[in-house]
């Protein structure tokens, strides 16, 4: 009987249908294969965002533009190192003029990408951070540079 599983029960079910094909695939190594590759995504996002700094090293500084994907960058960086980002910090990052970033915050806060929370301790700051659907979304591009 050839029966469709839903895909809430074949991830339950992957690992001890994969150690039965295989006794070497335990739960352990696939927990590994998903460590490994959640830092190397990581690592990648790092990478991408380092080179875009130092574009301005090799090409004239104004050349290039895309604040909204640095400031992503740089959130998604930041959660990592476990950071608060402040608008201000946002804007720096990406290269922007103050004004610039801003805009585009506001343009990614509606689009659902970025939420923006004040600082308990000081009301005239306000940080930023990824949404889940952004870091989804990151990920899912930059799994794409893995080399699995």
């Amino acid at each position: 009987m050839n029966r469709k599983m839903p895909a809430e029960e074949l991830h339950t079910d992957l690992p001890k249908k994969l150690a039965e094909i295989d006794p070497s695939i335990t739960t352990e190594y696939l927990e590994n294969i998903t460590l490994n590759k959640e830092r190397n995504i990581k690592k990648i996002a790092r990478k991408i965002y380092n080179i875009r700094q130092k574009r301005g090293i090799f090409f004239r500084k104004n050349l290039f533009g895309d604040p909204a994907w640095d400031i992503i960058l740089d959130l998604y960086i930041a959660e990592e190192d476990e950071k608060e980002i402040s608008i201000t910090s946002a804007c720096v990052a990406a290269g922007v003029p103050t004004s610039t970033g801003l805009r585009w915050i506001t343009i990614l806060i509606q689009n659902g990408y970025v939420d923006r929370h004040d600082d308990p301790a000081d009301a005239r700051r306000s940080y930023l951070r990824l949404t889940a659907t952004a870091r989804d979304s990151l990920e899912a591009l930059l799994s794409q540079f893995s080399e699995d």
